[in-house]
C-alpha cells in the first residue's frame, strides 16, 4: 500500500521540481515563451475591440491569452504568465481525478488506484512543458476536462449548458479540439423530435457561445493567423510508443511482482520484448 503511494508522490514531487528548475525536456518550450508574452503584453495594453490581431501570433484562437491578460492585470512579469498555466495544470489534474472518481463511482477520498491513473498526465512531456513555460495547451485541456464532467454529471438538467460552454472555450484555444462540441451537440439534440423546446435552445446556446469564434475567423481570414504544416512522419511512431511506455511504468513498478509472476516468466513474454527491441531499432 505504501508502495502505492511512493510512486504519485514521486511524480508530483518530480512536477513541482520540473517548474521551479525550468525543465524543457519537450523542447520548445524556452523559445515559445517570449512570443506567449508578446502576447500577453499586446492584449494587457489593448482593449479587446482595439487589439492588433495581424500582430498576435500563435497556431491558436487568444481565450487562453486574454484570460492570462485579465488575470494578471497587476503586473508584466514573466514569472506570473509561467505560475497562471502552472497553476491551471494542477487544477487539471484535481478536475481529472473528479471525473475519475464520478465515472467510476469511487466512494474514498484517497483511492490509490484513482490517485495514481491521476498524476499519470504530469509524466508527459509535452504537458509539462506547457505547464512550466507559460504554453497555452494545459488551459485547453482545462477547459476540456471541465466539459466532460458536466457532460457526465446529470445532478442538474442545465451542467448541459456549461458542458457546451467549457467544451467551445477549447476551441478558442485550440480549434483541433473542435470535433468534441460537435459531438456533444449530436449527443444533446434530440433527432426524434426536432422542433422542440429543448432542441430550440441547444442551437441557441451554441450559436451564442459560438460568436467569438466567427469574431476570430473574420479577424485571422480564416482559422489561424499563422501558417500550419501539416506533415506524416514515420519516426513519431516509436516516439509514441515510448510515451505509452512512459506512462504505463508507475503502473508497472506498482505490479512488478503480479507482472513478474504471471507474465515475465512466460516464453511469448521474451518473444514480445525481442520484437519491441527490434522495433525501436528498426
Amino acid at each position: 500500500m505504501q508502495k502505492n503511494y511512493f510512486i504519485p508522490f514521486l511524480i508530483i514531487l518530480s512536477f513541482f521540481l520540473g517548474f521551479v528548475l525550468n525543465e524543457d525536456v519537450a523542447g520548445g518550450g524556452r523559445l515559445d515563451l517570449p512570443t506567449f508574452y508578446g502576447n500577453f503584453l499586446l492584449l494587457k495594453n489593448n482593449t479587446f475591440f482595439s487589439v492588433p490581431w495581424k500582430d498576435f501570433i500563435s497556431s491558436g484562437f487568444p481565450l487562453h491569452h486574454l484570460i492570462v491578460a485579465n488575470v494578471i492585470f497587476f503586473s508584466n512579469d514573466i514569472f506570473f504568465l509561467k505560475l497562471f498555466t502552472f497553476l491551471v495544470s494542477i487544477f487539471c489534474i484535481l478536475i481529472f481525478s473528479a471525473i475519475l472518481k464520478l465515472k467510476y463511482e469511487v466512494k474514498e477520498n484517497f483511492n490509490p488506484s484513482l490517485i495514481l491513473i491521476s498524476v499519470i498526465p504530469l509524466l508527459s512531456p509535452y504537458f509539462r512543458t506547457s505547464a512550466f513555460w507559460g504554453l497555452e495547451e494545459n488551459t485547453c485541456y482545462f477547459f476540456f476536462l471541465v466539459s466532460v464532467y458536466f457532460y457526465l454529471n446529470k445532478k442538474f438538467d442545465y451542467y448541459k449548458y456549461l458542458a457546451i460552454f467549457f467544451s467551445i472555450c477549447t476551441v478558442l484555444v485550440r480549434q483541433s479540439f473542435f470535433f468534441y462540441p460537435l459531438f456533444l451537440f449530436f449527443y444533446y439534440i434530440n433527432f426524434s423530435k426536432i422542433i422542440s423546446k429543448k432542441n430550440i435552445m441547444i442551437i441557441l446556446f451554441y450559436f451564442i457561445f459560438s460568436m467569438p469564434f466567427f469574431y476570430f475567423v473574420y479577424k485571422f481570414d480564416g482559422v489561424t493567423n499563422v501558417p500550419v504544416r501539416l506533415q506524416l512522419n514515420l519516426i513519431n511512431i516509436p516516439i509514441v510508443m515510448s510515451f505509452f511506455f512512459l506512462y504505463l511504468l508507475p503502473f508497472i513498478l506498482v505490479h512488478l511482482n503480479y507482472l513478474i509472476e504471471n507474465f515475465i516468466k512466460k516464453q511469448w513474454f521474451l518473444h514480445l520484448i525481442l520484437f519491441i527491441v527490434f522495433y525501436f531499432f528498426f
